[in-house]
């Protein structure tokens, strides 16, 4: 896969299907994401050994800046802000988000 040059900053809350998917081609196609998912082991496996992507299309990319807080938006400034969390969890995820 061919990895461009994109300098956006982009936070993806929620890295499991979908949000995973969606941060692994971010990152590949050069911008720095930052994934927020709560379950701690998943975090960790994602900062540690990156996210592999297999069957129909193949890409393995290091996703480096994982946490299971919110609390890192705080920090940082982000050019976008992707949820990808199931429906029950998205006014919980929403209302944490208003503060900053």
């Amino acid at each position: 896969m061919e990895v461009c040059v994109n300098e956006k900053k982009i936070a993806v809350i929620g890295l499991g299907p979908a949000g995973g998917i969606f941060a692994a081609h971010l990152a590949a196609s050069g911008a720095r994401v930052y994934g927020i998912d709560p379950w701690e082991e998943h975090s960790t496996e994602t900062r540690e050994n990156g996210i592999t992507i297999t069957h129909l299309t193949s890409l393995h990319t290091p996703l480096r800046e994982v946490s299971t807080h919110l609390d890192l938006l705080q920090e940082k400034e982000f050019d976008y802000v992707v949820i990808a969390v199931k429906t029950p969890y998205l006014p919980a995820v929403v209302s944490n988000l208003k503060d900053f």
